[in-house]
């Protein structure tokens, strides 16, 4: 949780952007910023559950 609020505000990411978290690993991150209104897409090579490239 701390990285996450860590990226929101110091960051300043606009959720109108369409962000991709590469090397996302379990997908924890990627998980709290949808949860925040962000468009962010996890990949990794490594991952069983995020090793599909997204197409956007």
């Amino acid at each position: 949780m701390y990285i996450c609020d860590m990226l929101i505000n110091n960051l300043f990411l606009s959720k109108h952007l369409n962000i991709l978290d590469y090397g996302c690993g379990n997908g924890n991150l990627v998980k709290m910023l949808q949860k925040n209104g962000y468009n962010i897409k996890g990949y990794d090579p490594f991952s069983k559950k995020f090793n599909k490239i997204p197409k956007k």
